[in-house]
């Protein structure tokens, strides 16, 4: 009969320490039964591969999908969310709204507020071309892993009143 290997995790023995990286999506519109926007974030390699784990060292994205979730959609107006994450495990190396990347269907009102360390706070933005059904890009973001564990990346709604999600014809 066949044996089994073992590996044994004995000293000598260096195991490549990676990360697992999480996400958690948020259905925008609570207020709304049903939701009407749907918003996904996706974690990336740099070359926009979807990813469930990253090296230590390694650079990534977190990227924020929208979709308008109506029968007959037109599409997302507006979109703001705050991303929540372990900045002890994986700090994002955005310092300025300008080093995130904003989707092409949401180039005005765009704000990133990052003075709290695990909080991309108040995150989105808003167009005018009515994009109908499917997903669009909202915003990407750099980030790094940097220590070993599951770094979980959540989506909230905003507090500022002033960011809402809104769907093109009914908002």
């Amino acid at each position: 009969a066949a044996r089994k290997s073992r590996k044994r995790r004995g000293h000598g023995h260096r195991l490549p320490r990676f990360e697992s990286l999480e996400r958690r999506d948020l259905l925008a519109g609570v207020a709304y039964d049903p939701p009407k926007i749907n918003i996904r974030l996706e974690v990336t390699d740099t070359s926009d591969v979807p990813i469930q784990q990253a090296m230590i060292g390694d650079e990534f994205r977190v990227k924020a999908y929208v979709q308008d979730l109506r029968a007959q959609p037109k599409g997302v107006f507006s979109s703001y969310i705050d991303v929540t994450y372990n900045d002890g495990l994986a700090p994002t190396l955005a310092s300025s709204r300008d080093e995130i990347l904003f989707g092409p269907d949401f180039e005005n009102g765009q704000s990133a507020v990052l003075d709290t360390p695990g909080l991309l706070d108040e995150i989105g933005g808003f167009g005018y071309d009515i994009t109908g059904p499917g997903e669009f890009l909202l915003f990407s973001a750099p980030f790094l892993a940097d220590q070993a564990g599951v770094a979980v990346f959540a989506a909230d709604a905003p507090e500022d009143l002033r960011h809402e999600n809104l769907v093109f014809d009914e908002d």
